[in-house]
């Protein structure tokens, strides 16, 4: 179809919602009653609205909530302290690792039986 056949298509948005005066309105349902395309596109954007209106009004905010940016920022500042906490105790737990091989192999320098004298 050509472009010049939907005219109304603008129109479908505000139909819906049922912001058109009279005439606008019966120029839209009388295209619709015959093209296909636009019966359809009503059809979706009023399963949209009917979606739209399950939406609790508290959900649309406008714009970020009173102290948004200070949130932001304290909860970026734990993720920091924490992210640096869990990589101090990985150094740690390696520091540990180290040093208890480190007295393995001392230990079992010290505990090898037969101190004699060396072979040559």
């Amino acid at each position: 179809m050509n472009r010049q056949c939907h005219e109304e298509e603008v129109l479908l948005g505000p139909y819906v919602l049922g912001v058109l005066d009279d005439a606008e309105a019966g120029r839209v349902e009388a295209h619709a009653a015959g093209c296909e395309s636009c019966r359809g596109e009503v059809e979706a954007l009023r399963e949209m609205e009917t979606a739209l209106g399950e939406v609790p009004p508290e959900a649309f905010v406008d714009g970020p909530p009173h102290g948004g940016d200070l949130l932001l920022q304290r909860t970026l500042r734990q993720m920091r302290v924490e992210r640096a906490g869990v990589r101090r105790r990985r150094q740690a737990v390696t520091g540990l690792a180290a040093a208890a091989v480190l007295a393995g192999v001392f230990w079992a320098g010290t505990a090898v039986p037969g101190g004699g004298a060396p072979v040559a």
